[in-house]
């Protein structure tokens, strides 16, 4: 049986230290800041982050990634494992992953990364489907509603407290969810 590569300890500890450096420099708010002053506020070479990571945007893909199994994904799934399953939890799902993308805005808008299509949203994509499903079969959502139509209304509000910070959307997703929800 063919064996995966395995990275070496040195490899792996040199891409932490590029994230780590990556991220405490773009919360500076420097929204320009050169790989080459990330390589050196890790303390390794230019080659070495070009050997992990070929552009600033996959830098900043493999910070949201890591942010989303950190931060995102506990969250969501705390709400998709509770012990008395809700209708209404897709709903909590939508707003947990809405606070994560206003928080996460900056580094989402470096990468040009749309959570309605980023392939690191995967397992978002996964809980949210299962949450709809179970609305859905607890009869609270119409049948014809698909997790596709969730993720672009995310990305679509993700957009809209990019452009203006202060919007609060709360209000919006009581009315998408209201206009969604199965007829009595």
């Amino acid at each position: 049986m063919p064996s995966t590569p395995r990275i070496r300890s040195d490899a792996s500890e040199n891409a932490r230290k590029l994230r780590g450096a990556a991220r405490d420099l773009f919360a500076t708010g420097a929204s320009e800041v050169s790989l080459a002053a990330v390589a050196q506020q890790a303390g390794v070479g230019t080659r070495t982050l070009y050997r992990h990571y070929s552009t600033r945007e996959a830098l900043t893909l493999a910070l949201i990634r890591e942010d989303i199994t950190s931060e995102l994904e506990p969250r969501l799934l705390a709400i998709a494992n509770a012990v008395d399953p809700n209708p209404h939890n897709l709903q909590r799902c939508v707003h947990v992953v809405l606070e994560w993308t206003h928080g996460e805005r900056e580094l989402l808008r470096d990468a040009g990364c749309a959570i309605n299509t980023e392939a690191g949203f995967d397992q978002v994509r996964s809980i949210l489907t299962s949450q709809l499903d179970l609305a859905r079969d607890m009869g609270a959502l119409r049948s014809d509603f698909q997790v596709d139509l969730i993720m672009n209304f995310i990305a679509a509000l993700t957009l809209l407290q990019s452009q203006h910070p202060s919007t609060s959307t709360n209000d919006i997703v009581q009315i998408f969810f209201d206009g969604l929800s199965a007829p009595l």
